[in-house]
């Protein structure tokens, strides 16, 4: 007499729904991860390119503003500036020259430039705005224009304000700037 035996070597239809099922849920989650990865490193990697032209942009308007010269009795040597733009003297104390800068914001640019006699260079690109602010010690607040032959002095410190383009809600960076008080004179 031969006896039947039931195989248990197989997957049961239901058991296979339940494999496929937990598969397709671990491929999502791993895809997911893999797309918010990358999503993150495009992030960075258009930050770090930003940061790095925000950094040498910031560092030269500070060297520049830090070494700003001043005196009260010649109009050649005044510090003036509005929301876009600002205009100064500078002065190296090892040749003794004096140089006209200007920073100038272009909204139609979406940039920031430097210029420096007849030389118009961009400093800073993709910009949705850029705003100076001149920080009057005597009164205690920030305001948006300057004029030293009014004022017969020079702000204590400047703040820019930048706003980028490139990104979807806009990057927003804000940095004061003391004036350095070494080329000021009241004569």
């Amino acid at each position: 007499m031969q006896v039947i035996t039931k195989s248990t070597n197989g997957f049961t239809f239901i058991e296979i729904i339940v494999a496929i099922t937990i598969l397709s849920i671990i491929i999502l989650t791993l895809y997911s991860l893999m797309d918010l990865g990358f999503s993150f490193w495009d992030y960075i990697d258009n930050s770090r390119w930003s940061y790095t032209d925000l950094q040498m942009a910031v560092g030269r308007m500070a060297k520049d503003i830090r070494s700003t010269f001043y005196r009260s009795s010649s109009d050649n040597y005044s510090f003036t500036g509005n929301m876009y733009q600002i205009q100064f003297c500078t002065r190296d104390f090892v040749t003794l020259e004096t140089q006209q800068i200007l920073y100038e914001y272009s909204p139609y640019d979406e940039a920031v430039f430097i210029i420096q006699g007849e030389e118009r260079i961009p400093l800073l690109t993709q910009l949705e705005s850029c705003n100076f602010y001149f920080y009057n010690s005597e009164y205690g607040y920030w305001d948006n224009y300057w004029d030293s032959t009014d004022q017969k002095k020079i702000p204590s410190m400047v703040r820019i304000e930048f706003i980028f383009t490139y990104a979807e809600d806009g990057y927003q960076y804000d940095f004061p700037i003391y004036v350095d008080q070494k080329g000021i004179s009241g004569r």
